[in-house]
């Protein structure tokens, strides 16, 4: 093998080194979902006077309380944690200002505590908000999944069947022998690489 040569073969092996695809660690998706299971932040003092729960609850149990919270890591534990921090009692008193016909009465009331210190501690809806540092709309999901099936349900986004623009099975099997009854060639482009795709001919 003469200089020139062993030039090309070493610079060949420079290139492929240069080209190779950098691997991939999960999309940003995945990684945006796991940002904001892991980063809720402690919310305002609720100023509850009944249970006085940012009074009970001092500023260093407060932080241990969003940093365990934190530390679940995903939307589904978090949830099943949270459903166990609230319980479910029927209406002891209704005060519905209006008539029986247009009175939308609630179908159960709720109380919530916390974790502090080994011990469960009653708080308001709004400092429970507050210590996990979570919005009331996943409140209203949580109890919900609790009135209507008795326990929390796992997420559901997203996995539902109802996709009106899906295409039938049947018209995907025909799409795809229309696609296998063209004439392709492989590339000549790394072919040790792209043996699975193939190029329609000019």
């Amino acid at each position: 093998m003469d200089i020139s040569e062993s030039e090309d073969e070493s610079y060949n092996n420079l290139l492929k080194k240069q080209t190779k695809k950098r691997p991939r660690y999960g999309r940003v998706t995945d990684v945006n979902k796991k940002l904001r299971a892991t980063t809720h932040e402690l919310g305002p003092s609720c100023e509850c006077k009944r249970f006085k729960c940012f009074e009970v609850i001092n500023e260093d149990q407060r932080y241990e309380i969003i940093r365990q919270f934190n530390e679940l890591g995903n939307y589904q534990d978090q949830n099943l944690y949270l459903g166990g921090l609230i319980t479910v009692h029927s209406v002891a008193q209704r005060r519905s200002r209006k008539t029986n016909n247009e009175g939308e009465p609630h179908q159960a009331s709720y109380s919530y505590r916390v974790k502090c210190a080994s011990k469960d501690v009653p708080v308001c809806q709004n400092a429970f908000r507050s210590l996990h540092g979570i919005t009331g709309r996943r409140i209203q999901t949580l109890q919900s999944q609790l009135i209507n099936e008795g326990k929390i349900q796992k997420d559901r986004r997203g996995k539902h069947d109802n996709r009106p623009r899906r295409l039938k099975d049947s018209v995907l099997e025909h799409i795809h022998g229309h696609i296998k009854s063209l004439k392709g060639r492989k590339s000549h482009y790394s072919l040790h690489e792209s043996n699975k795709y193939t190029y329609l001919k000019n």
